[in-house]
Protein backbone atom coordinates (compact mmCIF):
# COMPACT_ATOMS: atom_id res chain seq x y z
CA UNK A 1 0.00 0.00 0.00
CA UNK A 2 1.50 3.37 -0.96
CA UNK A 3 2.03 6.11 1.29
CA UNK A 4 -0.90 8.36 -0.24
CA UNK A 5 -3.23 5.17 0.24
CA UNK A 6 -2.39 4.92 3.94
CA UNK A 7 -2.71 8.73 4.17
CA UNK A 8 -6.34 8.52 2.71
CA UNK A 9 -7.36 5.52 4.63
CA UNK A 10 -6.18 6.86 7.76
CA UNK A 11 -8.12 10.28 6.77
CA UNK A 12 -11.11 8.28 6.37
CA UNK A 13 -11.02 5.77 9.36
CA UNK A 14 -10.30 9.41 11.51
CA UNK A 15 -13.88 11.30 10.70
CA UNK A 16 -15.54 7.56 10.83
CA UNK A 17 -14.33 6.41 14.22
CA UNK A 18 -13.62 3.46 12.40
CA UNK A 19 -15.05 1.09 9.12
CA UNK A 20 -18.91 1.26 9.83
CA UNK A 21 -21.49 -0.67 8.20
CA UNK A 22 -21.70 2.11 5.56
CA UNK A 23 -18.13 3.83 5.85
CA UNK A 24 -18.82 7.91 5.20
CA UNK A 25 -16.18 9.26 3.08
CA UNK A 26 -14.11 12.45 4.97
CA UNK A 27 -14.14 15.48 3.45
CA UNK A 28 -11.07 14.97 1.71
CA UNK A 29 -12.90 12.38 -0.19
CA UNK A 30 -16.01 13.64 -1.08
CA UNK A 31 -15.82 15.44 -4.61
CA UNK A 32 -18.34 17.91 -5.89
CA UNK A 33 -17.43 18.51 -9.33
CA UNK A 34 -14.82 17.15 -12.29
CA UNK A 35 -13.10 18.69 -15.11
CA UNK A 36 -12.93 16.02 -18.23
CA UNK A 37 -9.83 15.32 -20.52
CA UNK A 38 -10.15 12.90 -23.23
CA UNK A 39 -7.50 9.39 -22.89
CA UNK A 40 -6.74 7.64 -26.12
CA UNK A 41 -8.15 4.10 -24.79
CA UNK A 42 -11.15 2.37 -23.09
CA UNK A 43 -10.23 2.70 -19.64
CA UNK A 44 -10.66 -0.06 -17.44
CA UNK A 45 -9.15 0.86 -14.61
CA UNK A 46 -6.95 3.65 -12.70
CA UNK A 47 -4.26 3.66 -9.74
CA UNK A 48 -3.47 6.34 -7.08
CA UNK A 49 -0.30 7.42 -9.43
CA UNK A 50 -2.97 8.22 -12.27
CA UNK A 51 -1.80 5.61 -14.31
CA UNK A 52 -5.04 4.41 -16.54
CA UNK A 53 -5.36 0.35 -17.88
CA UNK A 54 -7.76 -0.36 -20.86
CA UNK A 55 -7.71 -1.12 -24.52
CA UNK A 56 -7.18 1.23 -27.37
CA UNK A 57 -9.32 1.16 -30.74
CA UNK A 58 -6.98 -1.34 -32.39
CA UNK A 59 -8.18 -3.51 -29.38
CA UNK A 60 -4.67 -3.93 -27.58
CA UNK A 61 -3.79 -3.67 -24.17
CA UNK A 62 -2.64 -0.39 -22.96
CA UNK A 63 -1.48 2.30 -19.80
CA UNK A 64 -1.53 5.72 -20.16
CA UNK A 65 -1.21 8.48 -18.22
CA UNK A 66 -0.38 12.69 -18.01
CA UNK A 67 3.17 12.04 -17.70
CA UNK A 68 4.16 9.48 -19.98
CA UNK A 69 1.55 9.19 -22.45
CA UNK A 70 0.18 5.82 -23.92
CA UNK A 71 2.02 2.59 -24.29
CA UNK A 72 0.53 -0.29 -26.01
CA UNK A 73 1.43 -3.56 -25.28
CA UNK A 74 2.34 -5.94 -27.61
CA UNK A 75 -0.02 -9.15 -27.74
CA UNK A 76 1.53 -12.46 -26.46
CA UNK A 77 2.92 -15.18 -29.40
CA UNK A 78 0.34 -16.70 -30.74
CA UNK A 79 -2.64 -13.83 -29.76
CA UNK A 80 -3.77 -11.30 -31.77
CA UNK A 81 -5.74 -8.79 -29.57
CA UNK A 82 -6.05 -7.88 -25.78
CA UNK A 83 -7.19 -6.10 -22.98
CA UNK A 84 -6.04 -4.58 -20.09
CA UNK A 85 -8.50 -4.72 -17.22
CA UNK A 86 -6.53 -3.79 -13.65
CA UNK A 87 -3.34 -2.36 -12.87
CA UNK A 88 -1.66 -1.69 -8.98
CA UNK A 89 0.28 0.64 -7.30
CA UNK A 90 3.40 -0.66 -8.91
CA UNK A 91 2.02 0.01 -12.31
CA UNK A 92 2.04 -3.67 -12.99
CA UNK A 93 -0.76 -4.78 -15.46
CA UNK A 94 -3.33 -7.59 -15.76
CA UNK A 95 -5.66 -8.69 -18.88
CA UNK A 96 -6.52 -11.05 -21.42
CA UNK A 97 -4.99 -12.23 -24.65
CA UNK A 98 -7.46 -13.32 -27.77
CA UNK A 99 -7.03 -15.09 -30.75
CA UNK A 100 -7.98 -13.94 -33.83
CA UNK A 101 -11.68 -15.08 -33.88
CA UNK A 102 -11.74 -14.06 -29.58
CA UNK A 103 -12.74 -18.04 -29.73
CA UNK A 104 -9.52 -18.82 -27.55
CA UNK A 105 -8.29 -16.39 -24.62
CA UNK A 106 -5.57 -16.54 -22.39
CA UNK A 107 -4.69 -14.46 -18.97
CA UNK A 108 -1.91 -12.06 -18.61
CA UNK A 109 0.20 -10.40 -16.26
CA UNK A 110 2.98 -7.32 -16.97
CA UNK A 111 5.59 -7.11 -13.54
CA UNK A 112 7.97 -4.83 -14.20
CA UNK A 113 7.76 -4.19 -18.22
CA UNK A 114 7.99 -8.36 -18.66
CA UNK A 115 4.38 -9.92 -19.94
CA UNK A 116 3.97 -13.57 -18.67
CA UNK A 117 0.93 -15.37 -19.92
CA UNK A 118 -0.64 -17.49 -16.66
CA UNK A 119 -1.72 -21.17 -16.66
CA UNK A 120 -4.98 -22.28 -17.53
CA UNK A 121 -7.44 -22.91 -20.35
CA UNK A 122 -9.93 -20.27 -21.64
CA UNK A 123 -9.07 -18.24 -18.91
CA UNK A 124 -9.64 -14.18 -17.88
CA UNK A 125 -8.15 -12.11 -15.28
CA UNK A 126 -10.39 -9.58 -13.67
CA UNK A 127 -7.92 -7.52 -10.68
CA UNK A 128 -4.60 -7.52 -9.65
CA UNK A 129 -3.59 -6.62 -6.32
CA UNK A 130 -0.69 -4.45 -4.18
CA UNK A 131 2.14 -8.05 -4.01
CA UNK A 132 0.91 -9.03 -8.05
CA UNK A 133 -1.65 -12.00 -6.95
CA UNK A 134 -4.17 -12.19 -9.51
CA UNK A 135 -8.34 -13.12 -9.81
CA UNK A 136 -9.95 -14.60 -12.45
CA UNK A 137 -11.28 -17.17 -13.65
CA UNK A 138 -10.28 -20.36 -15.52
CA UNK A 139 -11.53 -24.03 -16.76
CA UNK A 140 -9.93 -26.55 -14.62
CA UNK A 141 -8.10 -29.78 -16.47
CA UNK A 142 -11.26 -32.17 -16.05
CA UNK A 143 -13.41 -29.59 -15.49
CA UNK A 144 -15.90 -27.91 -18.48
CA UNK A 145 -17.23 -25.27 -16.32
CA UNK A 146 -15.11 -21.70 -15.94
CA UNK A 147 -13.66 -21.80 -12.13
CA UNK A 148 -12.94 -18.48 -9.51
CA UNK A 149 -8.92 -18.99 -9.08
CA UNK A 150 -5.80 -17.19 -8.24
CA UNK A 151 -2.85 -16.55 -10.13
CA UNK A 152 -0.51 -16.67 -6.89
CA UNK A 153 3.63 -16.35 -7.62
CA UNK A 154 2.33 -17.49 -11.41
CA UNK A 155 0.77 -20.55 -9.96
CA UNK A 156 -2.82 -21.24 -10.49
CA UNK A 157 -5.17 -22.07 -7.69
CA UNK A 158 -8.66 -22.97 -7.58
CA UNK A 159 -11.53 -21.52 -4.99
CA UNK A 160 -13.56 -24.58 -3.79
CA UNK A 161 -16.92 -24.25 -4.68
CA UNK A 162 -19.26 -26.80 -6.00
CA UNK A 163 -20.07 -25.59 -9.57
CA UNK A 164 -17.72 -23.01 -11.06
CA UNK A 165 -17.93 -18.72 -11.42
CA UNK A 166 -15.63 -16.12 -11.79
CA UNK A 167 -13.08 -14.34 -8.90
CA UNK A 168 -13.63 -10.45 -9.22
CA UNK A 169 -11.37 -9.13 -7.43
CA UNK A 170 -8.26 -10.41 -4.68
CA UNK A 171 -6.80 -7.87 -1.44
CA UNK A 172 -3.78 -7.81 -0.21
CA UNK A 173 -4.54 -10.05 2.53
CA UNK A 174 -5.61 -12.18 -0.54
CA UNK A 175 -9.26 -12.28 0.38
CA UNK A 176 -11.02 -12.81 -2.85
CA UNK A 177 -14.37 -11.93 -4.07
CA UNK A 178 -16.92 -12.64 -6.40
CA UNK A 179 -19.56 -14.90 -8.20
CA UNK A 180 -19.98 -18.63 -7.86
CA UNK A 181 -22.71 -20.78 -8.54
CA UNK A 182 -25.02 -23.45 -6.29
CA UNK A 183 -26.09 -26.61 -7.29
CA UNK A 184 -29.47 -25.03 -8.61
CA UNK A 185 -27.79 -22.73 -10.87
CA UNK A 186 -27.78 -19.88 -9.32
CA UNK A 187 -24.87 -17.57 -8.79
CA UNK A 188 -24.56 -16.01 -5.96
CA UNK A 189 -22.39 -13.05 -4.10
CA UNK A 190 -19.17 -15.03 -2.41
CA UNK A 191 -15.66 -14.10 0.16
CA UNK A 192 -13.05 -16.04 0.28
CA UNK A 193 -9.70 -16.97 2.13
CA UNK A 194 -7.50 -19.72 2.80
CA UNK A 195 -8.64 -19.83 6.45
CA UNK A 196 -11.62 -19.25 6.31
CA UNK A 197 -13.11 -21.00 3.14
CA UNK A 198 -16.03 -19.87 0.71
CA UNK A 199 -19.14 -17.41 2.64
CA UNK A 200 -22.01 -16.74 0.63
CA UNK A 201 -22.44 -12.73 1.90
CA UNK A 202 -25.70 -12.20 -1.06
CA UNK A 203 -28.78 -12.45 -0.05
CA UNK A 204 -30.14 -15.97 0.91
CA UNK A 205 -32.55 -15.97 -2.14
CA UNK A 206 -32.25 -14.90 -5.67
CA UNK A 207 -29.13 -13.72 -7.80
CA UNK A 208 -26.53 -11.83 -6.79
CA UNK A 209 -22.66 -11.22 -7.66
CA UNK A 210 -19.43 -9.61 -5.55
CA UNK A 211 -18.56 -6.64 -8.54
CA UNK A 212 -15.51 -4.44 -6.41
CA UNK A 213 -13.95 -4.29 -3.13
CA UNK A 214 -11.97 -1.73 -1.26
CA UNK A 215 -8.97 -2.27 0.37
CA UNK A 216 -10.65 -1.65 3.75
CA UNK A 217 -13.17 -4.64 3.02
CA UNK A 218 -15.74 -2.68 1.96
CA UNK A 219 -17.49 -5.00 -0.97
CA UNK A 220 -20.22 -3.85 -2.82
CA UNK A 221 -22.92 -6.68 -4.16
CA UNK A 222 -25.06 -6.47 -7.30
CA UNK A 223 -28.07 -7.74 -6.41
CA UNK A 224 -31.90 -8.19 -9.00
CA UNK A 225 -32.73 -5.62 -8.55
CA UNK A 226 -31.08 -3.64 -5.90
CA UNK A 227 -27.02 -2.91 -4.54
CA UNK A 228 -25.59 -3.49 -1.19
CA UNK A 229 -22.85 -2.41 0.37
CA UNK A 230 -21.57 -5.51 2.75
CA UNK A 231 -18.80 -4.41 5.63
CA UNK A 232 -18.53 -6.16 9.03
CA UNK A 233 -20.87 -8.76 8.66
CA UNK A 234 -23.70 -6.75 7.38
CA UNK A 235 -25.08 -5.79 4.31
CA UNK A 236 -26.88 -2.22 3.80
CA UNK A 237 -29.36 -1.48 0.35
CA UNK A 238 -27.94 1.60 -0.70
CA UNK A 239 -30.39 4.44 -2.86
CA UNK A 240 -28.79 4.78 -7.23
CA UNK A 241 -30.86 5.25 -10.14
CA UNK A 242 -34.62 5.78 -9.26
CA UNK A 243 -35.89 4.50 -12.06
CA UNK A 244 -33.49 2.96 -14.03
CA UNK A 245 -31.09 -0.56 -13.35
CA UNK A 246 -27.82 0.93 -11.62
CA UNK A 247 -24.98 -0.94 -12.67
CA UNK A 248 -21.77 -0.49 -10.16
CA UNK A 249 -18.56 -1.40 -11.25
CA UNK A 250 -15.38 0.18 -9.06
CA UNK A 251 -15.04 1.46 -5.27
CA UNK A 252 -12.27 3.20 -3.78
CA UNK A 253 -11.16 3.31 -0.17
CA UNK A 254 -13.31 6.23 0.92
CA UNK A 255 -16.58 4.00 -0.21
CA UNK A 256 -17.13 5.78 -3.12
CA UNK A 257 -18.88 4.23 -5.85
CA UNK A 258 -19.11 4.55 -9.95
CA UNK A 259 -20.88 2.90 -12.63
CA UNK A 260 -23.37 3.43 -15.00
CA UNK A 261 -27.69 2.90 -15.16
CA UNK A 262 -30.17 3.18 -17.59
CA UNK A 263 -32.36 1.36 -19.12
CA UNK A 264 -30.36 -0.32 -21.76
CA UNK A 265 -27.00 -0.22 -22.99
CA UNK A 266 -27.28 2.80 -25.54
CA UNK A 267 -28.89 4.63 -23.18
CA UNK A 268 -26.32 4.10 -20.26
CA UNK A 269 -25.15 7.18 -18.47
CA UNK A 270 -22.12 7.43 -15.66
CA UNK A 271 -23.08 7.75 -11.86
CA UNK A 272 -21.45 8.28 -8.57
CA UNK A 273 -22.73 7.50 -5.47
CA UNK A 274 -21.20 8.39 -1.68
CA UNK A 275 -22.75 8.59 1.67
CA UNK A 276 -22.93 12.39 1.71
CA UNK A 277 -24.28 13.56 -1.73
CA UNK A 278 -26.21 10.37 -2.33
CA UNK A 279 -26.88 9.42 -6.31
CA UNK A 280 -25.72 11.59 -8.75
CA UNK A 281 -25.40 11.34 -12.76
CA UNK A 282 -21.68 12.21 -13.51
CA UNK A 283 -23.05 14.42 -16.33
CA UNK A 284 -24.04 17.00 -13.88
CA UNK A 285 -20.88 17.48 -12.19
CA UNK A 286 -18.85 18.92 -15.56
CA UNK A 287 -18.79 22.11 -16.14
CA UNK A 288 -21.09 23.63 -18.88
CA UNK A 289 -20.27 23.10 -22.32
CA UNK A 290 -17.92 19.74 -21.72
CA UNK A 291 -19.15 18.53 -24.85
CA UNK A 292 -19.07 14.99 -23.16
CA UNK A 293 -21.95 12.41 -22.74
CA UNK A 294 -20.64 10.40 -19.61
CA UNK A 295 -22.09 6.52 -20.20
CA UNK A 296 -19.96 4.04 -18.29
CA UNK A 297 -17.52 4.75 -15.30
CA UNK A 298 -15.22 2.07 -14.91
CA UNK A 299 -12.45 2.75 -12.11
CA UNK A 300 -12.12 5.47 -9.19
CA UNK A 301 -8.34 6.17 -7.43
CA UNK A 302 -8.36 7.27 -3.74
CA UNK A 303 -7.72 10.68 -5.20
CA UNK A 304 -11.36 10.43 -6.58
CA UNK A 305 -10.01 10.41 -9.98
CA UNK A 306 -12.67 8.47 -12.47
CA UNK A 307 -12.10 6.81 -15.91
CA UNK A 308 -14.73 5.44 -18.11
CA UNK A 309 -16.38 5.69 -21.36
CA UNK A 310 -18.63 8.57 -23.17
CA UNK A 311 -19.14 10.40 -26.20
CA UNK A 312 -17.12 13.40 -26.66
CA UNK A 313 -18.92 15.86 -28.89
CA UNK A 314 -21.35 13.59 -30.82
CA UNK A 315 -18.88 10.93 -30.90
CA UNK A 316 -18.73 7.22 -29.91
CA UNK A 317 -16.78 5.68 -28.05
CA UNK A 318 -14.52 7.96 -26.50
CA UNK A 319 -12.46 7.31 -23.31
CA UNK A 320 -12.34 9.82 -20.24
CA UNK A 321 -10.99 10.49 -17.41
CA UNK A 322 -12.29 13.40 -14.74
CA UNK A 323 -10.14 15.25 -12.37
CA UNK A 324 -11.57 16.94 -9.29
CA UNK A 325 -11.96 20.43 -9.63
CA UNK A 326 -13.47 23.72 -7.39
CA UNK A 327 -15.07 24.29 -10.95
CA UNK A 328 -19.05 25.11 -11.16
CA UNK A 329 -21.19 22.18 -12.27
CA UNK A 330 -23.16 22.59 -15.47
CA UNK A 331 -26.97 23.83 -15.30
CA UNK A 332 -29.24 22.63 -18.07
Amino acid sequence: MTARRILGLAACLAVQGGIAAVPSPASGCRVAHYRVIAVPLQPAAINDLGEVAGTTPRHRAAVWSQARGLQELPPPPGFLYSEAVGINQRGDVVGTAFDGGFTRRQAFVVVDGVLTLLPGEQSRAHHINAVDTVAGESQIPGTTATQPVLWVAGRLQRIPNCCGGSATSVDAQTQVIGAAYDEQGRYYAYRWSASLGIERIGPAKGFSAAVAASENGTIVIQTFPGTLLYANGQSTRIALAPKSPSYAQAINDCSIIVGAFGPYSDAYRAFIWQSATGFQDLNTLLPRGSGWTLESATGINDRGEIVGRGAPDGQEDGGFLLLPTDEATRVD
